[in-house]
Order: C-alpha cells, then sequence, then structure tokens
C-alpha cells in the first residue's frame, strides 16, 4: 500500500479526492452494529403511572399499580378491583431548539388496564389480568458540545501548532494500515468514519490528507420512544405469596439530526458534517416476579424480580451530507464542495438479564414505604450480525428464513465498555386524609459506561464498517427527584407527578489516540490525535398526569 500524507492538500485537488472518498463509502455495504448506539438504546427512563413516578418507581414489593407490570410482574396481583389508567405528559430539557425541534415536548405515557378476578376457591384469592402500554425510553434530547483543539510545541518552526481533527483520524487509521484488506476477521475491506480525505489512485493504493483543526462545534437534536405493550397474569396463594409473569413487547423509533462543524488551521478552510439516522425495531422479553408477607399478621412485604435479556432486531439508515469549504487557489476565494451519501444495515442484540430485590411496608392506611435494588451486567451485552435470508427446502415445500452470526470483535468491545448498572429507588407515601395522598422518591443509577470506554476506531469489527458519527459520550450516574400528589373521588382518581433527572458525561468528538506507522527513511512514526473532553448534560424535567378509574 502506497502512503502519502501531509498537514495541507493542494485545494484545487479536494473535490477530486472527497468524491472519492464517498464514492467508495456509498458502494460498500455495510451491517453490523456500534458500540455506543448499543447502549444508547439499552437505557431505560423512569416511566409510567403518575403515582409509579411520584413514589421514584419504589413499589416493586408494594404493587397494586399498574406500572409494576414491567418492573415486578407479582405487584399487578395485588389489586383486588378491576382498574383503568392513562397518563399523559410534558417534558422539557434545558437548551435551545435545534432543526426545529423544541426542547420541552408532549408526551403520551401510559395506557392500560388490570382485570381483577375472585377465583372463589379462597374468599381472598384473585386471578388477574393487566395489558399496558408505557414508555420505557423517551430519547428527546438536545445536545450541545464545543471546544477548542489542543496545540503541541513544533520544534522545527519554534511555535505552537493545532494537531487534531476528525479527518485526522481517518487518515491515522489509514497510515496505520487499518484500512488494508483482510486487516478484519470478518474479512471487512475497509472501515470508515465519514471525515477525511483519501485518495484511491489505484487498486489498494491510497494517499491519505488531513487538516487540523480549531475548534469544533456539535448540535444534535434526538425523538423517538421505546414503547412497551406489556402482558400480565398474576395471583397470589393465601394473600402471602404473590405470583405473576409478563409478557413484553417493544417498539423502537430513534431519530437524530446532527450537524458538526470544525473551523480548519488553513485559511477559509471548515468541514460541516450534516447527518441524519433513524433506528426501527422491534423486542421483546419475558419478567418473573413475586412478593412474599414472611409474616402473617404483618403488612411488611419481599419482592423479587427476574427479567430476561430483551431481544432486540432493528434497522438503522443514515442520510450524510459532507460539505468542504476551502481556499481555490486560483481566486483567493472561499470554495464549497458538497457530497452526500447514505447507508442502512440491520443488527441484532440482547441486553443482560435483570435481577430485582425490594421491600414495602404499610403503617395502617397512612404510610406506605418501598426501597428496590436492580442490578444487570451490560458488559454481557451481545450483538450479532444481520446476513439476511436465506432458503431452504422441506416437506411443505420452499422456504425462507433468517441468518444471523455472533459479532465477536464487537462483543469484546461492549465488554471493555460497558459495567453491571445498579439502580437503587426509594419512595413514601403519606396519606393525611383517605382521599389525598402526598409522594416522594429517589433514584440512584450508576454509571453503565467505563471511564476509559471509547468509540475505539482501530476494532476491525463489522460494527466500525461505516460509521457515519465518530462522537460518542460517556455518561455518568443519574440521579432522579420526584414527587407527587394524589386525589381520589368514590371510583375516579387523578393524580400528578414531578420528575428531576440530572446526568453529566464526557463528549468526545472522536476518539483520542495515536496511530502508528513505519516509514522507509524514518522509521517508526506518530500521528496523534490527542482530544479533551467537554462536559455535557442531560438534565430534564417532566410533569405527568394519570386519570383512572376503578370498577
Amino acid at each position: 500500500m502506497t502512503i502519502d500524507y501531509g498537514l495541507n492538500l493542494k485545494y484545487e485537488s479536494y473535490e477530486k479526492v472527497i468524491y472519492n472518498y464517498l464514492f467508495m463509502l456509498m458502494y460498500i455495504g455495510s451491517n453490523g452494529q456500534e458500540t455506543y448506539e448499543i447502549a444508547e438504546l439499552s437505557r431505560q427512563d423512569l416511566n409510567g403511572t403518575a403515582r409509579y413516578i411520584g413514589m421514584g418507581g419504589a413499589m416493586d414489593a408494594l404493587g397494586a399499580d399498574i406500572s409494576t407490570i414491567s418492573s415486578n410482574p407479582a405487584g399487578i396481583g395485588l389489586f383486588r378491583k378491576s382498574q383503568a389508567a392513562v397518563s399523559i405528559g410534558v417534558v422539557s430539557q434545558n437548551g435551545n431548539e435545534f432543526d426545529n425541534i423544541s426542547p420541552t415536548r408532549v408526551s403520551f405515557d401510559q395506557a392500560g388496564m388490570v382485570f381483577s378476578v375472585n377465583t372463589g376457591f379462597r374468599k381472598q384469592s384473585y386471578l388477574n389480568f393487566g395489558f399496558n402500554y408505557s414508555k420505557s425510553r423517551n430519547f428527546a434530547q438536545i445536545l450541545e458540545a464545543s471546544g477548542v483543539f489542543p496545540k503541541v510545541f513544533d520544534e522545527k518552526t519554534g511555535k505552537y501548532l493545532y494537531s487534531s481533527s476528525q479527518n485526522r483520524q481517518t487518515c491515522g487509521k489509514g497510515v496505520s494500515g487499518i484500512f488494508e484488506y483482510g486487516n478484519s476477521v470478518n474479512q471487512v475491506d475497509y472501515l470508515y468514519d465519514q471525515a477525511g480525505f483519501v485518495e484511491e489512485v489505484s487498486p489498494n493504493e491510497f494517499n491519505y490528507y488531513w487538516d487540523d483543526g480549531e475548534s469544533y462545534l456539535m448540535n444534535r437534536a434526538v425523538t423517538g420512544h421505546i414503547n412497551n405493550f406489556d402482558m400480565n397474569i398474576s395471583g397470589n396463594i393465601n394473600n402471602r405469596v404473590f405470583l405473576g409473569i409478563t409478557f413484553g413487547l417493544k417498539d423502537v423509533l430513534y431519530k437524530a439530526h446532527s450537524q458538526y462543524d470544525e473551523l480548519l488551521v488553513p485559511k477559509y478552510a471548515s468541514s460541516s458534517i450534516y447527518d441524519s439516522r433513524e433506528i426501527s425495531g422491534s423486542a421483546f422479553d419475558v419478567k418473573f416476579g413475586a412478593i412474599i408477607r414472611p409474616i402473617e399478621s404483618s403488612p411488611f412485604r419481599i419482592g423479587l424480580s427476574i427479567a430476561t435479556p430483551t431481544w432486540y432486531r432493528l434497522r438503522s439508515s443514515n442520510y450524510t451530507d459532507l460539505i468542504y469549504t476551502y481556499e481555490d487557489v486560483k481566486t483567493g476565494k472561499p470554495a464549497r464542495t458538497q457530497v452526500m451519501s447514505e447507508e442502512s444495515y440491520k443488527y441484532r442484540f440482547s441486553t443482560p438479564w435483570n435481577f430485582g430485590i425490594s421491600l414495602g411496608h404499610t403503617f395502617g392506611t397512612s404510610v406506605a414505604l418501598g426501597v428496590c435494588y436492580n442490578y444487570a451486567d451490560y458488559s454481557s451485552t451481545t450483538a450479532s450480525i444481520d446476513d439476511g435470508y436465506e432458503y431452504g427446502y422441506d416437506y411443505y415445500g420452499p422456504y425462507e428464513y433468517s441468518v444471523s452470526r455472533d459479532d465477536r470483535i464487537t462483543n469484546e468491545q461492549l465488554s471493555k465498555t460497558l459495567k453491571g448498572v445498579s439502580t437503587l429507588k426509594v419512595g413514601a407515601e403519606i396519606k393525611p386524609i383517605s382521599e389525598f395522598a402526598i409522594r416522594f422518591g429517589y433514584n440512584y443509577v450508576s454509571p453503565m459506561y467505563s471511564e476509559d470506554g471509547m468509540k475505539d476506531p482501530s476494532v476491525c469489527s463489522v460494527g466500525n464498517y461505516y460509521m457515519s458519527q465518530t462522537d460518542y459520550t460517556n455518561w455518568k450516574a443519574t440521579n432522579r427527584f420526584t414527587a407527587g400528589v394524589g386525589y381520589t373521588i368514590d371510583k375516579f382518581g387523578i393524580d400528578f407527578s414531578y420528575q428531576y433527572s440530572c446526568q453529566k458525561g464526557d463528549f468526545y468528538p472522536f476518539s483520542s489516540g495515536s496511530y502508528y506507522y513505519w516509514d522507509e527513511i524514518k522509521g517508526e512514526q506518530e500521528i496523534d490525535n490527542s482530544v479533551a473532553p467537554c462536559e455535557v448534560e442531560n438534565n430534564r424535567h417532566q410533569v405527568l398526569m394519570t386519570l383512572s378509574y376503578k370498577f
């Protein structure tokens, strides 16, 4: 492979180089997944009825709320009357409007019904059936990040020069041989991200160029949801042991529109990447739960829950627009090159098992207290490559079936980047009078990402085969504070809740690191492309109202 490299390419040849680069992108097929994309889809919000949110979701042992259908299925078994409930809310985030998407949006969050049937076997023996729609994830988010690239001292010129940029990453990968045929165990020909200047001079021979950047600015607006459709069967034994099972189906829709700008060192030079991504698909899981009253004369309860992995099957597609502005050497004025490309692929992944234990206690009819702890080891998340369909033939004739295979390298990267997550939920409900309730709650969710996790461009996986977004964020712990009130009038109930969720993260416009290559004259050479993280926040306010009716 022939390699040429330099800080500044002759500007009149940029248009040819960019077209060559994106021409290859447009005609290379891809089917895989990427670690941070999987992690984003695996996270969950605290959502449900206003009562459930007001108590911080700490109702897995207390039960008798339809939202426990997805956290501890045995909670549905504590209903003694049938009930219908519907919830609608408003979600607001700190930030500015981007891409005509407002940081404040209305959200339809829950609708469900529980049918409680007295079996007649014993006076307190019930068999309950529940169905509930809920939004387990509201992707609504506007992300803003900006930063200045670091400078290094150049001994030759005696000056401090900028030495980082997104397109420098592509060239670092190129000169270090990552693009070479057969470098991946998956036989991926090339690994690309979306900013870099690569010119194919002959088969398997490339020239790589880059410009260093002074600063960057990222804006991204995200919309979409993960909708849960849960079906539950639950009951009790002697009113002391409650058991339940929930079958869940999920509908996934994720849309992101982003603009990434770099101000480059050459005069008039800048690059902009406009990326639109949509992920859609479905998933399913099964949850098991139990609630036990160990002392017959006491309302104290212990809850246990187990959730199988959630099996996702998704399709990801993106449309990318790369614009490069530079100085035309003939006229000395700014010129622009614009190239567009799009791609789509299918993949699958499964989240880890989730285990929960909870405690609940009531004091008469005036006070209820709950605490829950859940654990899921996200480093055990597994991904597979969807190879499409194959055809077979049996006694009944021809048929087609889907084919997938484990993506071993991506799974290794998942185990390095993600880690176990602990969720602690506590909540309380106080009733000064029987018709009126005041509620409080708190959640702590430990970080999912390792501190040194990164979107590693050197990983030769199919997931990195086509990567239109090089940025990533290592989100830290989440803290949620909740409060609510409720009022009942005969069979009707109205509840309100407020939730404040706060989270910080380290944003990287691209992976920080070095690339090494061998120069026949100079020996081993290093291309350093270091960048410091930018601290970002994901703080959200939610106001929710639930209307319910018992029958």
